[in-house]
């Protein structure tokens, strides 16, 4: 059979932009919806594939902490509680006006400070003072009379002081009562030690009120004479300023100098315009003077070289016409020349003499100026600079004086508001509930140590459950293999061509070809073997692969070879490269199938065919194509080029001359060429054979591949300029694609040829 002659190129017409189009707009919505649903599929995934181990961690942990939370409850005394209320602020408007505090101290008072709060204590640092030992040791005292055991430490740690609180708009806001509670199992010692404590804080809150207000006079007291006489001081600075620096008019004194520093400036910029001018001038005449041109610098001021210019042009005149008639060494001419050349002369001692000295003179005067206005506008800056500094200590003095007054006031009407409170006599700390014991609904004393053994439960399990899902999720990120197709599609940012599902029967077919290929290295052919039965499922989905591919052909980037590859082996590419390739023949595509995997060739034994000569062969001793490819047993339209004769350097072979002059040969020849090459990550040999085919396709292994492998080879891919079709997912497990139990459905399995196997050879 002469393949040459009967390979031809055929074309099935298609709108190819418009299939295109569509096809890219399915994907391009696809991808909106995959990435809104993406994190709660990803979590229900999760939570299916790690149950087990959640629910183990969840048992474990919900056993050991309920054991521990049983045996604690067993061995709980319980303990009573009392309180009583304390009314430490006035509750009314008009008894809280009255009520006024200096809360600054030390040599700077600081007025802003001392106002009528509407709360006139620090709460917390009061209870700190109410629990301090200076209060509670005489306490501790009385208490002993009756209950010797009683200490400090043994009173504090059961004592407890807050203050009442309730919630406006959702938030804690305070009220003027203090709370003090106290916890034992002897109710009646709760009850004395209350009483104790309240007629205590009673009488301490009557000797700090009258302690605060005689201190808050005395400072006032002591502070006046010194603020006034800061006013005073401040005052006459004021006044002394303002003479010195005559601000009798700030900013009409500003606006002046501002008027005269623009005047200067503009003089002083016409001024450097003149001499930058005179500068130009004064050097382009020596410039001219020294080329012999010293016409063009008298030509500048015509009015005094008038006559000269007037006679050296009739002597060009004349010259000109002399030459006209007679020679250049004719006596006329000679003359002439002379009197030019005297005329010259004449010309450079003026401009020499006269001109050149004029505009040094010019430039001297100009720099003179330019002087004496830098010199003003320097001394302008320095009287505007210290005219700022005055005015702005002028304006410190007189904030300074303003405040210092306000502060002075504010004194005066504290001490008189002080004195006014001093005089009332004011009642103390009120208490509004006498200690008590708190009792239940049925009016018994209600224990505080209630067990809570049930509540405690829940929580531990419902904890337990938290950390169980914890537990899975980071086995979960852990184990960084891609689990389902979106997983794949959303991490590569690539178009899903298809997703071959997982069929088990398979493994048997891939152990037994190991074998062989083990066996059979150095025979000339194989005998194909029966094949096992695969699912509709599997088998559509190779229908399917190979539609997506043929819906990305147009016009202008027809697609006639593909690369198959993988970022790693033992993911499928090399059986799902020989099953696409069939699928193709079966619909009436002219197929070559070629094994560019030089380094371990294996399709050959898929086909029970051989490797005596193949592609390494047609590289390098320039077999014809009749000579290399074979015709397969399996479809009429499919055709085998193997990979041939091992090579120490598959690089050198795959990146030649040759090599692309084949490759194009087989798209001219064939409808469609798929290359099986070496997988991605670490070797070039995919790289080099997908820049000259139309399209790569990514072979990506479920529950197998590292997502930082793939991401790699990814982005290997976009630095190599390999134009990448999508990705085909492998080994996809039941219940990992919604198309799976369609399928199913009233289609029995069916054997078609060699397919590709689930578990890769390699």
């Amino acid at each position: 059979m002469d393949i040459e002659q009967q390979f031809y190129h055929s074309s099935t017409k298609q709108n190819g932009q418009s299939i295109e189009g569509a096809l890219k707009a399915g994907l391009d919505q696809s991808q909106d919806v995959n990435e809104e649903e993406f994190d709660a599929t990803w979590l229900f995934a999760v939570l299916r594939r790690r149950v087990l181990a959640m629910a183990g961690v969840a048992f474990a942990l919900s056993v050991l902490a309920g054991g521990m939370i049983v045996s604690k409850s067993r061995n709980i005394t319980l303990e009573y509680q009392g309180s009583f209320r304390l009314l430490v602020e006035p509750p009314t408007a008009q008894e809280v006006l009255a009520r006024q505090f200096i809360l600054a101290q030390g040599s700077n008072p600081d007025v802003q400070r001392a106002s009528v709060q509407s709360h006139f204590l620090d709460y917390e640092t009061q209870l700190r003072v109410l629990r301090s030992p200076l209060l509670m040791e005489p306490i501790v005292e009385k208490i002993k009379t009756r209950y010797p055991e009683t200490n400090y430490y043994q009173l504090i740690s059961k004592l407890k002081l807050e203050q009442s609180k309730y919630l406006v708009d959702g938030k804690q806001q305070g009220t003027k009562i203090i709370v003090v509670s106290y916890q034992d199992k002897d109710i009646d010692k709760i009850q004395y030690i209350l009483e104790q404590i309240s007629q205590s804080f009673v009488h301490y809150s009557l000797q700090q009120r009258l302690n605060s207000l005689q201190n808050s006079l005395t400072f006032i007291d002591e502070q006046i004479p010194s603020l006034q006489q800061r006013v005073d001081n401040l005052q006459d600075v004021m006044q002394q300023v303002r003479g010195d620096s005559n601000f009798i008019n700030p900013s009409k004194n500003a606006n002046t100098l501002e008027i005269l520093a623009i005047n200067i400036e503009e003089q002083r910029i016409q001024v450097d315009t003149q001499l930058a001018q005179a500068y130009a001038l004064y050097n382009a005449s020596q410039q001219q003077l020294i080329a012999g041109n010293p016409i063009s610098v008298l030509a500048q001021d015509t009015k005094v070289n008038e006559r000269l210019l007037l006679r050296i042009a009739e002597n060009d005149a004349n010259l000109a016409e002399a030459l006209s008639h007679f020679r250049d060494d004719s006596a006329p001419v000679q003359i002439l020349k002379s009197q030019q050349q005297e005329l010259l002369n004449e010309a450079r001692k003026i401009v020499e003499e006269r001109v050149l000295p004029k505009i040094e003179i010019d430039i001297q005067k100009l720099e003179a100026q330019q002087a004496e206005l830098l010199l003003s506008e320097h001394n302008l800056n320095q009287k505007i600079k210290d005219f700022a500094l005055n005015t702005r200590r002028y304006n410190d003095i007189e904030r300074e004086l303003e405040i210092a007054t306000e502060v002075l006031k504010e004194f005066l009407s504290k001490r008189k508001a002080l004195e006014i409170d001093a005089a009332e006599q004011q009642a103390p700390w009120e208490i509004i509930h006498p200690p008590a014991i708190d009792l239940n609904a049925g009016g018994q004393p209600r224990s505080v140590t209630e067990t809570k053994t049930k509540r405690e439960l829940a929580l531990a399990v419902v904890l337990s459950s938290l950390m169980g899902v914890a537990v899975g999720f980071l086995i979960e990120v852990l184990h960084t293999v891609f689990h389902s197709p979106d997983e794949v599609k959303n991490s590569t940012k690539l178009p899903l061509l298809s997703s071959i599902p997982f069929v088990k029967s398979l493994n048997k077919s891939g152990k037994k070809r190991i074998k062989i290929l083990n066996k059979a290295q150095d025979l000339d052919g194989f005998t194909e073997w029966v094949q096992p039965e695969y699912s509709a499922s599997f088998l559509e989905a190779f229908r399917s692969l190979y539609t997506n591919i043929n819906l990305l052909n147009s016009k202008k980037r027809p697609i006639h070879s593909l690369v198959i590859s993988s970022a790693t082996v033992g993911e499928g590419k090399s059986t799902i490269a020989l099953q696409l390739a069939q699928t193709a023949a079966a619909i009436g595509k002219r197929v070559l199938l070629v094994d560019a995997d030089l380094r371990h060739p294996q399709l050959h034994v898929y086909l029970g065919l051989n490797n005596q000569r193949g592609l390494s062969d047609g590289v390098t001793d320039y077999l014809s194509l009749n000579e290399v490819i074979q015709q397969s047993t399996l479809e009429e339209n499919l055709f085998f080029l193997s990979a041939g004769q091992f090579t120490p350097d598959p690089i050198k072979l795959l990146s030649s001359q040759k090599m692309q002059y084949l490759m194009g040969q087989f798209q001219g020849f064939f409808d469609l060429v798929i290359y099986d090459t070496p997988p991605l990550v670490g070797l070039a040999d995919a790289h080099i054979v997908a820049a000259h085919a139309d399209g790569l396709v990514l072979v990506v292994g479920l529950e197998k591949t590292d997502r930082l492998i793939v991401n790699q080879a990814v982005d290997e891919l976009g630095i190599s300029g390999a134009t990448v079709l999508g990705v085909v997912t492998n080994h996809l497990k039941k219940g990992g694609s919604s198309k799976s139990s369609y399928l199913k459905r009233g289609y029995a399995s069916q054997r078609m040829g060699l397919v590709s196997e689930s578990h890769e050879l390699r």
